[in-house]
């Protein structure tokens, strides 16, 4: 058996994450509350990793363009 490419793993891990969440969501209420208590700060320190990495990138490359603009 082949294992499926790594964008149909990740079409995959979404949508089971989702329907999961709704779920969740729908039947246990008390119990989603405490999920996005938990999941929350690890996305906002993940979110905040990429800024750290993604914004130097980018204003390194804007800075580097005009210079070799002129």
């Amino acid at each position: 058996m082949r294992w499926p490419g790594a964008t149909a793993r990740v079409l995959l891990g979404l949508t089971a994450g989702a329907i999961v969440g709704l779920s969740l969501a729908h039947w246990l209420p008390a119990t989603a509350v405490t999920a996005v208590a938990i999941a929350q700060p690890i996305g906002k320190l993940w979110l905040s990793g990429l800024q750290m990495t993604v914004v130097p990138l980018v204003l390194s490359l804007v800075i580097l363009g005009v210079a070799t603009a002129s």
